[in-house]
């Protein structure tokens, strides 16, 4: 899974690169095989203003498509720890409705 960090509106931060990069792996480590690549843009929406204003976009491409997941909060660690949860989900729906293993339901 390649991870790629982009930046606009704001200064690139290596540590926090690093932080959304291991946070993502981590999350997405179970579906390894099914996601390919990762897009993270980071961008302050209102610059030095303050406020919820930092949007942090996710773009999962994989075996199940493109999927992208977008989250405010007024801290980049904080959305990128909701952008990635809430892409786990999605991936988790995706590739278990497509997985094999997958037992129908009957009423």
């Amino acid at each position: 899974m390649k991870v790629d960090v982009r930046w606009r509106a704001t200064d690139a931060s290596d540590a926090l690169a690093g932080y959304v990069n291991r946070r993502l792996k981590f999350a997405l480590a179970r579906f390894n095989g099914a996601v390919q690549h990762i897009v993270v843009r980071f961008e302050d929406v209102n610059g030095p203003k303050g406020g919820i204003d930092k949007r942090v976009t996710i773009e999962a491409t994989g075996k199940f498509g493109t999927h992208v997941v977008e989250a405010l909060d007024s801290d980049f660690h904080v959305a990128a720890d909701h952008a990635s949860a809430v892409l786990k989900r999605i991936v988790a729906r995706v590739v278990g409705m497509a997985g094999e293993h997958r037992v129908p339901r009957f009423a």
